[in-house]
């Protein structure tokens, strides 16, 4: 059932997709993975009230669950309980040491909550044990982050080229990179990352919010 159930998702029938979670947790109570599951459509879909109730749920049915832990953070973090984010992150890396993505999302809500120390702490730790994780391009762009709040430009710099050496694609590091040369005084290689940054983003918002930007700062910028 569970794999009718991921195989309709893949297939994009949330419907369906729903419809036999349901049937798996009827059969066994404590799938946690389907309780996984329903908690991410439910955040899509339905409600922050359900989709938390979810994750709970996933996590009382495995105690080790991280990803449910994690999942309770992000959805906690879009609401704006950052404090209550910062516990799940924290609980997520503590089931799982290695749990790269964790580190690095605790590290930009840091970054977000203008905490760059606390940001930079979290993600060396993350460095340390996993130094050759798959995820590090993401730790790399929020140490930039972390030290640009820091107005370490020069540090900033080094981690931005760290991320894009292992993920050239990465839109967030062609926009931090925007930020960066906005911030040194030249708006032209700004404008450039700019444009690079919408050419690889597919968030309508951020889309927006960006080329907005990007036409004001062209604006500011002599022909």
């Amino acid at each position: 059932l569970y794999t009718y159930a991921m195989i309709h998702r893949m297939e994009g029938d949330t419907v369906l997709a729903k419809e036999k979670l349901h049937m798996v947790l009827e059969s066994d109570p404590g799938y946690s993975n389907a309780w996984d599951q329903l908690a991410t459509f439910a955040f899509k879909q339905d409600s922050f009230d359900k989709a938390m109730s979810y994750s709970i749920m996933a996590m009382e049915s495995n105690p080790g669950n991280f990803i449910a832990a994690y999942n309770l953070a992000i959805q906690s973090e879009d609401r704006g309980y950052f404090d209550q984010a910062i516990a799940y992150f924290k609980r997520a890396t503590q089931m799982d040491s290695t749990f790269t993505q964790g580190y690095s999302a605790l590290g930009s809500l840091y970054n977000k909550m203008n905490r760059p120390t606390d940001a930079i702490f979290t993600l060396r730790k993350s460095l340390r044990i996993s130094p050759a994780s798959t995820y590090n391009f993401m730790v790399y762009k929020n140490m930039a982050e972390a030290h640009f709040l820091l107005k370490e430009y020069e540090r900033a710099l080094e981690y931005l080229e760290q991320s894009q050496l292992l993920r050239p694609d990465y839109s967030e590091t062609e926009k931090c990179f925007a930020r960066y040369y906005e911030a040194i005084g030249d708006p032209e290689a700004s404008i450039l990352h700019w444009r690079r940054f919408l050419a690889l983003e597919t968030d309508s918002m951020k889309f927006h919010e960006a080329e907005s930007h990007l036409d004001s700062l062209r604006g500011q910028t002599p022909e």
